[in-house]
């Protein structure tokens, strides 16, 4: 199994030594410095757990194969969510629907607060579809390089991680004038 975490572990500590180094270069505030680690630590967190662990061992991956152990998409809206829901089993429950909520949440916050564009809702709501759908299809591609469908394809992942984002985004409305209060408050005290 190809796993992430060495790699991201190798590449959050080189993000946190030049944030670090642009910090004091260009005088930027502790708030910038921590928001920007955390986007980062998310994005490595995305990754991680959407595309990561990735099968490689070609006898694995035969065996898989041989016997059909691929999982299965879903493109019907709400299927996967009432079938898991349905089984009345709490933690699956939990995990698999709040887990697809949860996830893009983070987006919701960070993407308004750095890029000018994603402050207007029509705009994030298309960059949260195409970080979510493009996470469905980035799990499909590998999976038809491997010839094995090691995750599966499913409408109503980005139907919850889109949902997820917009709370998001409802939280960033909130928070925003908290965060730009604090921001000036620092920027005045550099001068």
């Amino acid at each position: 199994m190809l796993k992430f975490i060495g790699f991201a572990i190798i590449l959050y500590t080189i993000f946190l030594i030049l944030s670090v180094i642009y910090t004091v270069k260009h005088k930027t505030t502790f708030l910038e410095l921590f928001c920007t680690n955390l986007f980062v630590i998310f994005i490595l967190f995305v990754i991680s757990i959407t595309l990561f662990p990735i099968p490689i061992d070609l006898r694995y991956l035969n065996m898989c194969r041989e016997h059909g152990y691929g999982r299965k998409n879903n493109f019907i809206p709400f299927s996967s969510i009432y079938h898991i829901i349905s089984r009345n089993d709490l933690s699956i429950s939990l995990r698999q629907v709040g887990g697809n909520f949860c996830m893009l949440i983070p987006l919701g916050i960070y993407a308004p607060l750095y890029f000018k564009g994603m402050n207007k809702i029509k705009n994030f709501f298309i960059l949260a579809l195409l970080v979510s759908a493009g996470i469905e299809f980035l799990q499909f591609f590998i999976g038809v390089i491997l010839q094995y469908n090691y995750r599966s394809v499913d409408v109503d992942d980005i139907i919850l991680n889109v949902s997820g984002s917009m709370i998001g985004y409802i939280i960033y409305l909130i928070i925003k004038p908290l965060y730009y209060k604090i921001l000036n408050k620092n920027e005045t005290k550099k001068e």
